[in-house]
């Protein structure tokens, strides 16, 4: 755990399955709230790694991969709607996760119209791939990002 600042009583555990259905979603994810349950942690848990961070008891985020096959996987990521303190800490517990798997494609996406979740990928590393269409439940379009890394063996 980093010692600095922002990461001060932050905590970043394995994802256990009741993490979700205690995570408050921020505003722009609450699309998946009837998800968000034991159940649905133990799918996610069990498709790959993930992880919960916490501080002072509550769960803030949960992150983790969705294993396609060895060298690709679908990233996945749920923001607490008062995460925002704990933002940096966030960021940096993603990017380690990332930067700690040896995939060599990681892909997500995000609401076409919603500008900081793009920024943040990039900042994760990410890049853009193209627009999919209609891809949303709503009919929005969204887009793909994907972080390609050469792989250790």
């Amino acid at each position: 755990m980093e010692t600095d600042q922002y990461a001060k009583g932050f905590e970043v555990v394995p994802l256990e399955d009741w993490h979700l259905a205690e995570l408050r979603l921020q505003a722009t994810q609450r699309y998946v709230a009837p998800m968000m349950t034991a159940e649905y942690g133990a799918a996610l848990r069990k498709a790959g790694p993930a992880f919960a961070g916490i501080r002072d008891g509550k769960v803030l985020a949960a992150a983790g991969l969705i294993m396609l096959h060895a060298e690709r996987a679908s990233a996945w990521a749920l923001l607490a709607e008062d995460s925002g303190k704990q933002f940096v800490a966030i960021f940096r517990a993603i990017r380690r996760f990332l930067d700690s798997q040896s995939i060599r494609r990681v892909d997500t996406w995000a609401f076409s119209e919603f500008e900081p979740a793009r920024r943040w990928l990039r900042m994760l590393g990410f890049s853009p791939e193209g627009r999919m269409r209609s891809y949303c439940e709503d009919g929005s379009d969204a887009e793909l990002y994907a972080r390609i890394t050469e792989t250790r063996k």
